[in-house]
């Protein structure tokens, strides 16, 4: 949007921006509901241990978490109603930073100063250039308005980190294990610890907050949830400290093409549909099993990949299947194939999930897994492997 607040009634904004601003409000208000149902639920279960001698109020409190656990399934039903899957593309963080900072030091008053901590690598995350700008303006706006008196120099910067299962799972699971950013504003530009963050809804909702929490606030948080990612915060002696996790995109430069496998019984002939919506590394790959031999067909997400096999019965050697598409993801995509053929032989691939997540396609008859980025001759290997056996 063009504004660096949002409201429905803008006359400015587009039909497009007007429904992909709804729809992340939606997801934050969903997420809210969530949150507020917890907390009810935490502490009917404290109240309960105090009221053991007391069976009518015990009563009472039952009914109450009876209704609480009814209201938790409103949000799951409605979100199903608008969708979940949406088509990203792989961005540049770079650009996408830059932008933001410029924008936003014109709206800062002069004595402030904002800047950018040179980024350590390349960065690139699935997303919407324009909502991913527009959380990092209000971002940053709002951090700016909210230590006016305690900030004058405020500081954007980004890593890029490996987020493991133990990780992931501390978060809540919003983001998923694997290559992730994080984008933090702040004094000093260091970046904490994700693990030592404290989630979003136990610093809006916590204890000492007596305002009803703003819209614009829940909007930019359904947006980052919206895109697979969290905000999460950590205070500081001046104040909260934000930080913005963002799943990664594997980048070309970690999955380059290196034709110097000297081992000709890791070459082959067959034909191999692959199966992956990261434009940005299609190349890639199907550079590297053209230099090894093979013949590729394409597909863009799940859907086209059954299309696909279903109109070339026994011309697809193997599938090499992402797990992580939009429209059909490989975990449905795997067990479609399956009902085509029981016995199609499919290798998994995935820069964001680990061979324990598709543990159960594994156990299905799925051949192997193999974990994004790859080398070349790791990659020979596991086809050579598969089609051997």
């Amino acid at each position: 949007m063009r504004g660096s607040e949002f409201g429905f009634e803008d006359p400015l904004l587009g039909e497009e921006e007007r429904l992909v601003s709804l729809l992340a409000l939606n997801r934050g208000l969903f997420s809210a509901w969530e949150a507020v149902c917890r907390r009810l639920r935490g502490y009917s279960a404290l109240v309960g241990e105090e009221l053991e001698a007391n069976p009518p109020a015990l009563a009472y409190l039952a009914r109450l978490t009876g209704l609480v656990q009814r209201a938790e399934q409103w949000p799951k039903e409605a979100g199903g109603l608008f969708g979940s899957e949406r088509e990203f593309e792989s961005l540049s963080l770079r650009p996408l930073l830059e932008g933001t900072v410029d924008r936003c030091a014109k709206l800062l008053a002069p004595e402030r100063t904002l800047r950018l901590q040179p980024l350590g690598c390349e960065m690139v995350v699935p997303g919407i250039f324009f909502e991913l700008q527009q959380v990092l303006v209000r971002v940053l706006l709002r951090y700016a308005r909210e230590q006016a008196g305690n900030v004058q120099d405020i500081v954007l910067s980004a890593r890029e980190l490996v987020l493991d299962e133990a990780a992931a799972a501390l978060l809540g699971g919003t983001v998923p294990a694997g290559q992730i950013v994080q984008i933090t504003v702040g004094e000093d530009g260091e970046a904490p610890v994700p693990t030592d963050l404290e989630p979003f809804w136990d610093v809006v909702l916590g204890e000492g907050t007596d305002t009803v929490p703003d819209l614009r606030v829940i909007q930019v948080y359904g947006t980052i949830l919206q895109h697979g990612g969290d905000l999460r915060f950590r205070r500081t002696e001046t104040g909260l400290q934000l930080s913005i996790l963002l799943p990664a995109t594997i980048r070309r430069q970690e999955m380059q093409v290196v034709s110097d496998i000297q081992d000709q019984s890791l070459y082959g002939t067959e034909t191999i549909l692959l199966v992956d919506d990261e434009d940005m590394i299609w190349d890639v790959i199907i550079d590297m099993l053209q230099e090894l031999g093979y013949s590729v067909v394409l597909a863009g997400n799940g859907l086209e990949a059954i299309e696909i096999y279903r109109e070339n019965p026994g011309n697809i050697d193997l599938v090499l299947l992402d797990m992580i598409m939009p429209e059909l993801d490989g975990h449905q995509a795997f067990f479609k194939l399956r009902e085509i053929n029981p016995a199609v032989r499919v290798l998994l691939s995935s820069g964001y999930v680990s061979e324990d997540d598709v543990r159960d396609v594994l156990e299905a008859g799925a051949a192997g897994f193999l974990r994004k980025p790859y080398r070349m001759v790791e990659l020979a290997r596991k086809v050579r492997s598969i089609l051997d056996a």
